[in-house]
Parts: structure tokens; C-alpha cells; sequence
């Protein structure tokens, strides 16, 4: 199993050896009472809910996932599934997913009498612990050990912890699945019907606990230390064309312990990184970080933009439009964009390509990038804020041991 390092245990691990974080607080994913949260990327499959549960129903295959995405986190779910006589239910718990419209791929812990715990990859590389070879070492050895593991018509917890590249599954306290795979750092959770003798799958108390993912901030929220103006001359002019306004720099500036940059364009304030509006209406200018990027990274940052303001974020000196989405273009057709509220930008660089998201909708699949330079914020026209600028680095140089995207298919 290329990029799978098995960790498994030869033993079943009891409830009271597990590593049970205490980096975060239980969340819960579900209120009992509507699918706030929740999404059915396809255009078929029955989802109900029914005393303080999730049920699920359909004869073809679908999966209900949640709206927002996770990196490193411990996740539980009570499940119910059913068996009838010559019915038996077959379903999985996504995590790490992408999504789009009638398509799910990603990780699933598998929920079902075959194999249950066992981690698979959806519209992938399907099984990758145990290997799909059921005469092998790792799959006898797995079968011996969840042995039982699975119960029909009862109510089982089903627990999986992602942390960085070492993923974990458990059923009911016994650990079913520790490996090593780093092809997907996030994506969303769900759960999957295969859509088997149309039968109805329950899904209830379902939580998460957030873990520390390593994601740094690059803005304290106090002050502009680590950033910086760079040198920039005068831009040349364009013949028949109407000049641009752009500020001049003269030479490189840090603001570190600075509230603003000496001109008052960028200013720190309130756990904010403001935009301000230019004197003539319109200049654009750019902040960067004093720090330049080499290795794979993932950039998440909060953003809201006051009706017509034009702002960017570049990565690696190419720029990422970052704007009041539902009036200047050019991704004037996003759906989860909300105008005058805070929305989140997510970057996944892997060598010298961005995969870009907004609220988890594609900007950009693919936009071609340097293979170094630093992370900075243009000014434009109107007014923008920033706030919880983080990244984490994810390689050791750009591009190694990863496989695709998260959030491509």
C-alpha cells in the first residue's frame, strides 16, 4: 500500500489505553432537530430526522456530509444499522471528504458486517488498511482481531481520530484501524448509504473535539509584527490606457510593535487586520509577510468586505481575489458566499499549485504559483478586514509524499 505505514497493534486495545485527547471540547455536530450543518451533495437519497436521529434511506448510493470541513480531530457517532433476514446494511463514515455536486471521494471507515472498522478510500485507492488481498498476514490478523466487532440491530460507537497523517478507527473501544497516510489533510464528514435492500441506517450523538492542528498565525491580532512594505517603483505607463493608482514605496518597511503602517492603509485593530479606504477612492497597495514560503503549506483566513471593495491575497506573489464576491467578479456565482458576514478563505499549496476555496466553494483548482515568496494582502478600493490569518506547513519541500488536493476529486 504505497504511502501506508501499518501501525497496527497485534492486540486489541481496551477503552482505558487509548490516547483520549484533551486538546479540545466535544462539539456537537447535530442538534436532534434539523440538518443544520448537513448537506446531500446528490440529487436522490431520503434523510429524516427522528427522535434526536438521522436516518438515512435510499436504494442507490448516496451521502449526506457536513458543510464545513476538518483537519485534526477526534470524531464519534452512535450507529444503528439494521439486518433483516437476507438484508444486511452496508455503510461508512466519511471524513477528510471532498464533495461536489453527485460525488463524494475520500476516507470512510468502513460500517458494515464486511470488514467493519477498516479504512477505505472512496473513488480512490479503495482499501487501504487491510489491504484488499484477504489472504494476507494484515487482513488475517485484522479479521482475528475485530472479530465480533460489529452488531446488527443495536446501537455501536464509532470513533476515528485524524492527526496529521496518522489516522485511527475504533468500535466500541476496540481499535480497528492506526496507520500513517498523508494524502488528504481535510475535508468534510458524512456518512454513506451503498443504498443495499433500501434499508434505513441511524446516526445519533454525533460529536467532534477539534485538535491542535499546528496551524501558526501569522497576524496577533495586537499589531502589524511580521509584516512589511516592500520596495515598489512607479508603475510604467499603459498607452491608451487610463493609469492605475499605486502606491510607491521607497524602501522595504517592517511595522513590527506597529498599530498601522505609516500611511494608515493597513491597521491593526480589535483583533483585525483593516483595509482602509485609500484618499482618492482607489490605490492599490500590498502588506506582506516579512517571512517567504518554500514548503507545501495550508492557509486559512477569515475575510469581510463591505459592499464593492476589491481586495487580494496573494500566495507566493500571485494573486487570489479577495472581494465582495457578490458584486465584483470573478467568482460572482458563489452560493455560500455571505455578503457583509465573515467568510473563510482556505489555501492548499503543494509544490507550485494553489487549490482555493471559499466557505469550502472552489475559487481556483489549480493556480499556478511560485515556488517561494511570501503570503500578502492587497488594497485596492473600499473598505476590508482580515482576521485568524494562520498556516501550517504540511512537507518537508514542495510537493513531497502527497498525492492530490484536498477538495479535488
Amino acid at each position: 500500500m504505497k504511502n501506508c505505514i501499518i501501525l497496527i497493534v497485534a492486540i486489541a486495545l481496551s477503552g482505558s489505553s487509548m490516547c483520549w485527547s484533551e486538546d479540545g471540547k466535544w462539539i456537537s455536530l447535530f442538534d436532534g432537530k434539523t440538518l443544520s450543518g448537513w448537506v446531500n451533495p446528490y440529487s436522490h437519497g431520503e434523510v429524516k430526522v427522528e427522535n434526536g436521529e438521522i436516518h438515512l434511506k435510499t436504494d442507490r448510493n448516496f451521502h449526506l456530509v457536513t458543510e464545513k470541513t476538518y483537519s485534526d480531530f477526534i470524531f464519534e457517532v452512535e450507529v444503528f444499522l439494521p439486518e433483516e433476514e437476507g438484508k444486511q446494511a452496508d455503510s461508512g463514515i466519511m471524513f477528510r471528504a471532498q464533495k461536489r455536486p453527485g460525488r463524494v471521494a475520500g476516507y470512510q471507515m468502513q460500517a458494515a458486517q464486511n470488514r467493519a472498522g477498516a479504512l477505505f478510500e472512496e473513488k480512490g485507492r479503495k482499501w487501504l488498511y487491510p489491504p484488499a488481498d484477504r489472504t494476507s498476514a494484515a487482513s488475517k490478523e485484522f479479521s482475528a482481531r475485530t472479530k465480533g466487532v460489529f452488531k446488527a440491530n443495536q446501537w455501536s460507537t464509532y470513533r476515528i481520530q485524524a492527526q496529521g497523517n496518522h489516522l485511527r478507527t475504533w468500535i466500541d473501544g476496540v481499535l480497528c484501524t492506526d496507520i500513517k497516510d498523508d494524502k488528504t489533510e481535510e475535508g468534510h464528514l458524512g456518512f454513506q448509504h451503498h443504498g443495499k435492500d433500501a434499508l434505513t441506517y441511524r446516526f445519533r450523538n454525533i460529536r467532534i473535539q477539534i485538535l491542535n492542528s499546528n496551524f501558526e498565525p501569522l497576524f496577533n491580532g495586537t499589531d502589524l509584527s511580521g509584516w512589511m512594505y516592500k520596495k515598489s517603483n512607479a508603475p510604467k505607463p499603459r498607452p491608451g490606457k487610463k493609469p492605475i493608482p499605486r502606491a510607491v514605496v521607497e524602501k522595504d518597511t517592517v511595522f513590527d510593535g506597529k498599530k498601522e503602517t505609516y500611511d494608515g492603509r493597513f491597521v491593526a485593530k480589535d483583533g483585525k487586520l483593516v483595509v482602509t479606504i485609500p484618499p482618492g477612492g482607489r490605490e492599490v497597495h500590498a502588506l506582506w509577510t516579512e517571512r517567504k514560503f518554500a514548503r507545501d503549506f495550508i492557509l486559512k483566513l477569515e475575510f469581510r468586505a463591505a459592499k464593492g471593495a476589491d481586495s487580494g491575497i496573494f500566495i507566493r506573489g500571485k494573486q487570489l481575489q479577495c472581494r465582495d464576491y457578490a458584486t465584483v467578479g470573478p467568482y460572482r456565482n458563489l452560493k455560500k458566499y455571505k455578503t457583509g458576514e465573515w467568510n473563510t478563505i482556505t489555501v492548499s499549496v503543494k509544490g507550485t499549485t494553489a487549490y482555493c476555496t471559499c466557505n469550502g466553494e472552489v475559487l481556483e483548482e489549480s493556480l499556478v504559483i511560485a515556488p517561494s515568496g511570501p503570503i500578502g494582502l492587497e488594497g485596492d478600493c473600499g473598505f476590508m478586514e482580515y482576521r485568524n490569518i494562520e498556516i501550517k506547513t504540511v512537507a518537508e519541500g514542495p510537493g513531497a509524499g502527497r498525492g492530490h488536493f484536498p477538495g479535488t476529486l
